[in-house]
Parts: C-alpha cells; sequence; structure tokens
C-alpha cells in the first residue's frame, strides 16, 4: 500500500518494559488514574473482541474506538516520562 509508520509508539511494551503486572489499554488508564465512564465499560464489554474487519463499523462500534483511543496520547508522554526517569537503568 505504500504506507510508512513512523514515530509508533506502543503502550503495551511499554508497560511491559515498566515491569506492569497488567498490560492492556485498560489497566494503563487505571494505573495512571484516567477517568473512565459506565459508558465506555459497556461499550467495552461488547465491543472490545469484535471482529474488527467487519465493515461497514456500526455507530456503536466507531463510539467504543473513539472512547478506546482518547487517552492514547495522554499515556504515551506519562509512559515516556516513565519509562525516562532513570529507575530502569539502575538495576
Amino acid at each position: 500500500f505504500g504506507v510508512f509508520v513512523v514515530n509508533a509508539f506502543d503502550t503495551y511494551e511499554a508497560a511491559s518494559v515498566l515491569k506492569f503486572t497488567r498490560l492492556g489499554l485498560a489497566a494503563l488508564c487505571d494505573h495512571y488514574a484516567l477517568p473512565s465512564t459506565d459508558a465506555y465499560k459497556a461499550l467495552k464489554s461488547n465491543y472490545q473482541n469484535m471482529d474488527w474487519r467487519t465493515r461497514p463499523l456500526t455507530d456503536a462500534m466507531i463510539d467504543y474506538a473513539c472512547h478506546d483511543v482518547h487517552f492514547l496520547i495522554h499515556l504515551r508522554k506519562l509512559l515516556i516520562r516513565d519509562l525516562t526517569r532513570g529507575e530502569l537503568w539502575l538495576e
């Protein structure tokens, strides 16, 4: 397709390097005390394990995806902060 991805950041891998016991997106949001809503929790229970290749996406699937990525930029900043603190390199 001619697509080149640059500056990708994998929150799962970052959490793994930080030795978090729970590595998923929801767990990271909990770890950093980022807010969640009952609506998001309900959407997550319905759509987290959906086959996302299915097209067209429903409005509810799009709503879930929007909720799911809402905190990614903030999480990236928090994870990079923790990765660069230096404690990792003292071991």
